[in-house]
């Protein structure tokens, strides 16, 4: 069976799951991005609601890990209805 071959070459490879090699800090960048539209009270459940979005973009297709965070964070923000910064995934 042939190796399959990519179209693009990773910078990183991590096999990290979730912060238990590396810490991945997404409160203190999406607090960056969006805490000003999220009130205060509400915030710890933003952050779960994010959370549950990312695992649910890594159980299907594969996607790079910067689209996958984007598509999650578009998602929550939608169901907030807060605007979501196109380049939040690189951050």
């Amino acid at each position: 069976m042939p190796i399959p071959s990519f179209q693009f070459r990773p910078k990183y490879v991590s096999f990290d799951c979730y912060g238990t090699l590396i810490e991945w800090p997404m409160t203190p960048i999406t607090r960056e991005l969006v805490g000003d539209q999220i009130p205060a009270e509400q915030w710890d459940q933003f952050v779960k609601e994010f959370r549950g979005y990312r695992y649910d973009q890594v159980r299907g297709e594969y996607y790079p890990y910067e689209q996958t965070l984007q598509d999650a964070f578009e998602r929550v923000c939608r169901k907030w209805g807060v605007k979501a910064a196109p380049d939040a995934g690189k951050r």
